[in-house]
């Protein structure tokens, strides 16, 4: 255990923030539940279309279950991190507002990933949960959007400020949630009727 005061000056405003924050992405990866939200339906998928509902708002609803369970956990432990390293307040909001989007973009693209492998033909939850093919999925995927820190960080560190790499995250996000909500508005619509 290294007290704070025994690190290198100018670490907390160099790249140890940047390596925790990138390690602390890591952990939607492994709490998504968007990519079963679908198939937890099971054989009763067909009271959920019968409703006027917009597929809209049931994917909507889905991918918010997911983020509260994922973005209050990740801010806390990037307010936490950012508390006991002593982290400008304004890299700490960066920080959370980048790790609010990837909770968002992980839950949509769960979704994706569940119209793709959906499981219906399950005896229990624990089926679906477990052992399907959509959670095995998610989790690379998963890992894949966890490691876009890692990218730019290790991209482009010596360049800009930690400040900047956060935000750039944060944009990459954006614009990855844009795709998916894209898809799930136009072919995902269209997948999910037809299960």
């Amino acid at each position: 255990d290294i007290p704070m005061t025994d690190l290198p000056a100018g670490a907390m405003t160099g790249l140890v923030p940047a390596i925790l924050f990138a390690i602390i992405s890591f952990m939607p990866a492994v709490t998504s539940t968007s990519s079963v939200a679908i198939s937890l339906e099971g054989q009763k998928l067909w009271i959920l279309r019968a409703h006027p509902v917009r597929t809209e708002d049931i994917f909507t609803a889905k991918a918010m279950v997911n983020m509260t369970v994922m973005a209050p956990a990740f801010v806390l432990s990037l307010i936490l991190v950012g508390i006991r390293l002593s982290l400008s307040p304004i890299l700490v909001l960066g920080m959370c507002f980048s790790g609010v989007l990837q909770c968002a973009l992980l839950s949509s693209l769960g979704l994706v990933i569940n119209l793709f492998y959906p499981k219906f033909d399950w005896e229990n939850e624990t089926q679906v949960v477990k052992q399907s093919m959509s959670v095995i999925v998610n989790m690379v995927a998963g890992l894949f959007v966890s490691a876009i820190p890692f990218v730019i960080f290790f991209a482009a560190f010596s360049e800009q400020s930690t400040e900047v790499l956060v935000l750039l995250c944060a944009f990459v996000y954006a614009i990855l949630i844009a795709g998916t909500s894209i898809f799930l508005k136009t072919v995902g619509k269209r997948m999910f009727l037809r299960l």
